[in-house]
């Protein structure tokens, strides 16, 4: 009989529970835009296309909170795993795993320009062999999509595969680089580099020239976390795991800085829970803000806007108490 690991059952609670656990929520440390008369004053500078665990995509003001419903992402038969929800400039790809009667993944392509949903049932490589092979993780590199294919779903110890995914004929091919990690909760691509964030189980670094992954060491110490993004080639943003924390879904923006593989503290001393864990995260350049989604102190859903230059953090309710948990920023839209 399979077990699932004790990382899948903290992960399933953190995911309906804990998120509107008030020990989770974002300490009010910085600046907090008003959602009330005075948003009529409020401009937007830029919109978040953000997605739910249902398929609604939602874009929301970067200022104002304010959402608008621009699409339905459908042929959703079963809950797809959130993780591998990832966008383009012109289509948003995620993957929904069916069990019954026999495993299959299917890869839903959502037009961003028509508003349509196509399903694409994958075909494995055969050299991928599982009881039930499932990708968990999925990212568009600006070309294409890389992926982790787990041989056994969310077991613990199921071999890993990365894989890439031909956006032309949307075949898969195994890259042939293997590993066990269980707790992943993000990737990103930089250049040739791959980079995977954990809960528990260290920053990997998987090189694609040598097929190799090595577990990286900042400040000389393992390195947890949740939602990367993309700064430039020699720097990445994380949501920092807090050891001893209790809250499941806690976090501090960081800084990594792969070139003296050091880590700089971009938080003001403030701890933010996540309102979902998985999946990649969003860094604008155009006003070097890393960009995430939490729960305020009053279990609201809001915006943090860290910007990493300045150090100035901004808090934005969203207005919309409709929009729950289990949400992934997609994109920006200027």
């Amino acid at each position: 009989m399979k077990k699932t690991s004790y990382y899948t059952i903290l992960i399933i609670v953190t995911l309906f529970t804990s998120c509107q656990n008030s020990d989770n929520s974002l300490s009010d440390n910085g600046d907090s835009l008003s959602n009330s008369d005075e948003n009529n004053q409020i401009k937007d500078d830029y919109k978040l296309l953000v997605s739910t665990k249902n398929g609604q995509l939602y874009e929301i003001g970067n200022n104002t909170g304010n959402t608008n419903k621009v699409g339905q992402i459908n042929n959703i038969i079963s809950s797809p795993f959130v993780r591998t929800i990832t966008s383009s400039k012109s289509k948003i790809f995620l993957i929904e795993y069916i069990s019954n009667p026999n495993p299959t993944n299917n890869l839903l392509i959502y037009n961003r320009q028509t508003k349509t949903t196509e399903s694409i049932s994958l075909k494995l490589p055969s050299s991928i062999i599982g009881d039930e092979p499932s990708i968990i993780d999925l990212y568009w590199n600006g070309n294409n999509l890389i992926g982790v294919l787990s041989t056994n779903g969310l077991i613990s110890n199921s071999p890993k595969y990365l894989i890439t995914i031909n956006t032309s004929d949307y075949s898969i091919t195994n890259t042939g680089i293997t590993f066990n990690q269980d707790s992943i909760t993000s990737l990103v691509q930089v250049d040739n580099k791959v980079y995977i964030s954990t809960l528990e189980e260290g920053f990997l670094e998987i090189d694609l020239i040598t097929n190799s992954v090595n577990e990286l060491m900042f400040d000389g110490k393992q390195l947890n976390g949740w939602r990367l993004a993309v700064i430039n080639k020699t720097k990445l943003a994380l949501m920092q795991v807090i050891q001893g924390s209790s809250s499941t879904n806690s976090g501090k923006p960081v800084e990594i800085n792969f070139n003296n593989k050091s880590i700089v503290d971009k938080s003001n001393n403030t701890i933010y829970g996540l309102a979902d864990v998985f999946g990649s995260s969003i860094f604008r350049l155009t006003n070097n803000e890393y960009i995430n989604l939490i729960y305020s102190n009053d279990s609201k859903l809001s915006i943090l806007r860290c910007n990493f230059i300045t150090g100035q953090i901004k808090l934005v309710k969203i207005n919309n108490t409709d929009i729950t948990s289990s949400l992934k920023i997609l994109d920006i839209v200027d």
